[in-house]
């Protein structure tokens, strides 16, 4: 048998020590400092990176939201007023006589309701006498389509009044009740958020007295 040479023990314990050195060093090379580990994280995230010489923490990005429509001038609902003017043809005791009286109105309203009420105040022509004064108040509720037809408010209520006409025959002053019941039709202009024109049309059947007429009012009118 041969004997090994001295030098061979020698080189495998040199071996040994430089693996025992160099193995754990590779490994700590291979792992990532914490920092970079925690930017890794951050970017995977979808965080900012940071500015140079920053030291304030990294704010994740911030979706704008789209800013919201602006309202065309016709969409409001809620409460209005309107001042207007309106004609009405009613015979009564058999003469015929022209009937003008200003008007005041407030409703609420929603998408599709609307609902108020409506004072009347003025005068009907009496052929042979002094003009008659007539004051009557109504309330009313129906339809009305905020968005069918834009600018335009189309509209549809039940109305249901009652009231007063004074006048004078053979010189004595006389009054008579009224009460009236019917439906009104008309559509409302928007031109500014809240201001509106608009005009209707109202059919019905007007009682004065023990007698009934049937009568036709134009109204026109503006509000806000």
């Amino acid at each position: 048998m041969r004997a090994v040479p001295p030098s061979v023990p020698r080189l495998a314990l040199a071996a040994a020590l430089a693996l025992a050195v160099l193995l754990p060093a590779a490994a700590r090379a291979q792992v990532p400092p914490p920092g970079a580990r925690v930017a890794a994280a951050e970017a995977a995230s979808g965080l900012d990176a940071p500015r140079e010489g920053s030291t304030h923490r990294r704010r994740h990005h911030r979706r704008r939201r789209p800013a919201a429509p602006a309202e065309a001038p016709y969409v409001i609902t809620g409460p209005h007023v309107q001042i207007g003017w309106a004609h009405t043809w009613l015979p009564i005791g058999g003469h015929a006589g022209d009937v003008n009286v200003g008007t005041f109105s407030g409703f609420l309203a929603t998408n599709e309701v609307r609902a108020g009420g409506t004072f009347e105040g003025g005068a009907r022509d009496y052929p042979v006498a002094s003009s008659d004064i007539l004051a009557r108040g109504q309330v009313f509720v129906g339809w009305q389509g905020l968005h069918v037809a834009p600018p335009f408010v189309p509209w549809v209520t039940a109305n249901l009044g009652l009231g007063i006409v004074v006048g004078q025959r053979f010189g004595s002053a006389l009054a008579w009740a009224t009460w009236s019941l019917g439906a009104e039709a008309g559509a409302d202009l928007y031109v500014a958020r809240g201001f509106h024109l608009g005009g209707a049309v109202a059919f019905g059947y007007y009682a004065v007295g023990s007698l009934g007429y049937p009568s036709v009012e134009l109204r026109l009118y503006f509000g806000l």
